[in-house]
């Protein structure tokens, strides 16, 4: 990502509807995994550090982050210690392994994410979990895309595939942000055709629209305990290492 995209995320991480609801169901997911008291929890690919704080009521954070303006701004933002480092060659604390590792939409941004997914491995306790969220559908890769610096978007059954090549069994998988989904998808195929340079969720909206397209995304926290959602923007899925 470049330093524009990285300075939009710090503006917006706290306040946007979408940030803010996937939080809210990421920690509610992590909270089902019922970890042991005092877990150990690395996120790679901390960015501006929008999820610090809420993974350090979790456990004992790590948290890495390759560029130094997101790793400088999210250490001020949480408090937390926030360390130089990337997937697949350059991990610090190479001795260390952990309970949870999170990739919040990171490997979309990896060239090799097959090296990198098998890279963790090694850093998996025994009965440890990666929970990874991704951008769903290549037909969907846009302007918004290009400008975080994808690489692609996946699918379901080839991100399984993926992580049961490198050594993975899955726990959990489910596409979400679903509810939203026909309004977000139209609004990228309508960019696509225009020539558009606008993406979608760039900026806050306004506060009744941010809060109405909160309290939609929302409502897939009840729904992901008890479903697998048959589509959506973006995939979740829990994996551990295969016995």
């Amino acid at each position: 990502m470049d330093a524009k995209a990285f300075r939009d995320m710090a503006e917006t991480q706290s306040q946007h509807w979408w940030f803010r609801a996937r939080r809210e169901i990421l920690k509610d997911q992590i909270m089902r995994l019922k970890m042991r008291a005092g877990a150990t929890i690395l996120e790679i690919g901390a960015g501006t550090g929008g999820n610090l704080k809420m993974l350090a009521t979790q456990g004992q954070l790590t948290a890495v982050e390759k560029d130094k303006f997101a790793r400088e701004y999210a250490a001020r933002q949480s408090g937390q210690t926030v360390l130089a480092g990337w997937l697949p060659e350059n991990l610090p604390m190479q001795d260390t392994q952990y309970d949870l590792i999170c990739l919040f939409d990171v490997l979309e941004h990896i060239e090799d994410d097959q090296s990198s997914l098998a890279t963790l491995q090694s850093r998996l306790n025994t009965d440890g979990k990666l929970l990874i969220t991704v951008p769903a559908y290549q037909w969907l890769f846009g302007h918004h895309d290009r400008i975080l610096h994808h690489y692609r978007r996946y699918n379901l059954e080839g991100l399984r595939k993926l992580l049961a090549s490198c050594g993975y069994q899955i726990d959990r998988a489910s596409y979400f942000n679903t509810l939203l989904f026909p309004l977000i998808a139209l609004v990228r195929l309508l960019e696509s055709l225009s020539g558009s340079n606008r993406g979608v969720g760039d900026q806050t909206p306004k506060a009744p629209l941010n809060s109405l397209l909160y309290q939609i995304f929302r409502l897939e926290l009840y729904l992901l305990r008890q479903l697998q959602l048959p589509f959506g923007t973006s995939i979740i899925i829990c994996a551990s290492i295969r016995r």
